[in-house]
């Protein structure tokens, strides 16, 4: 293939753009990236990218709608991927007329839609094959039942290299690290302070909620009192707005395990266990992190041994008897392989 264009105009999921690029760059493929403008400073330092567009939505969604369409009308594409295949934004340019047909291939991250929404069969007129993020969720029951769609997955654990430092760790410090936006609807945080209310937490366990925790959909000020409530504000550290990359990294890369806090009793989080993955998945997978899961996930294929398991009413007392994990030898199997992972992506888009 010699030109390839991946779209994301929904705002969100930039991350999952650098994986796709490393599988694709090639001397002999171009690549154009077309993107909402909010993103332009999270994506413009792509390397691999030969050619950027950025879709201002202020001027308005259709003015959005039809630039896309005359980009992809201009250039003769052997694929286009849509790196967020949901939503009004993908519909609205899609039920356009183009010159030529399109060979779309769709990313998937929430497979509930597949069952529920119009506006996604709407979507599937012009998108019939898509990637899931991981290989579990091809096993989802809504997929099956879905005539005329062809389903494969990859995992989004590729990363472009980044500045950081070293921070200051004691010797027998255990760092527990929760990434992503604080907000309760995300992760089962009232397990874990019961639980700590009830427990006690070690000393050496450090808490790292790595995500901004004061937005508009954020519960850092209540996540605040209640770690003061239970004493143990030395042991957490929160951030009230964004945390720039270099930090990120630095705190995940010294953080000892990974706790994406997804428990199968909370109806808010059950979503995970079967339609959509959390991004902590990725970032264990990507860097080599041990996986804290709750024992419902022992038996997924994408975690059978390498994830660390406990049941969700022991959640504190397992952490309090954790050692810092020294281990590196994770995620070795072949389905996380970069070549094997390129591959099969390269191949899917062919189809």
């Amino acid at each position: 293939m010699k030109k390839i264009a991946i779209i994301e105009i929904g705002g969100s999921h930039h991350e999952c753009i650098y994986s796709q690029l490393e599988f694709i760059k090639s001397p002999d493929t171009e690549i154009t990236l077309i993107c909402s403008a909010n993103l332009e400073n999270a994506v413009s330092g792509f390397e691999q990218v030969n050619h950027f567009h950025f879709i201002e939505y202020r001027k308005g969604e259709w003015k959005g709608a039809f630039k896309i369409k005359n980009i992809l009308n201009k250039n003769d594409f052997d694929a286009v991927v849509i790196n967020t295949a949901h939503g009004k934004r993908v519909r609205n340019f899609l039920i356009l007329p183009f010159l030529k047909k399109q060979n779309f291939t769709g990313i998937a991250h929430n497979t509930k839609k597949f069952a529920s929404s119009k506006t996604q069969k709407i979507i599937n007129a012009k998108v019939n094959k898509y990637f899931v993020l991981a290989q579990y969720l091809l096993k989802n029951k809504p997929l099956s039942t879905i005539k005329g769609l062809k389903f494969d997955y990859f995992y989004s654990m590729f990363y472009p290299k980044q500045e950081t430092r070293v921070i200051e760790k004691g010797k027998e410090d255990n760092w527990i690290c929760i990434p992503g936006q604080v907000e309760y609807k995300r992760r089962d945080y009232k397990t874990l302070f019961d639980q700590v209310r009830a427990e006690g937490l070690n000393p050496n366990i450090k808490l790292i909620f790595l995500g901004k925790s004061k937005h508009k959909h954020g519960d850092g000020v209540a996540i605040e009192e209640e770690i003061a409530s239970l004493g143990i504000a030395s042991q957490c550290i929160l951030w009230d707005g964004f945390i720039d990359d270099s930090t990120f990294y630095s705190y995940l890369l010294q953080s000892d395990y990974l706790l994406p806090l997804i428990h199968k009793n909370s109806a808010e989080l059950s979503n995970y266990f079967t339609n959509q993955i959390s991004g902590t998945f990725n970032l264990a997978f990507g860097y080599k992190k041990p996986l804290l899961l709750e024992n419902t996930f022992k038996d997924y294929e994408d975690f059978k041994g390498d994830g660390v398991f406990y049941e969700t009413s022991e959640l504190v007392n397992y952490l309090n008897s954790l050692e810092p994990f020294t281990n590196e030898n994770l995620f070795k199997s072949s389905c996380f392989g970069f070549e094997e992972q390129k591959e099969r992506y390269l191949e899917f888009l062919r189809e």
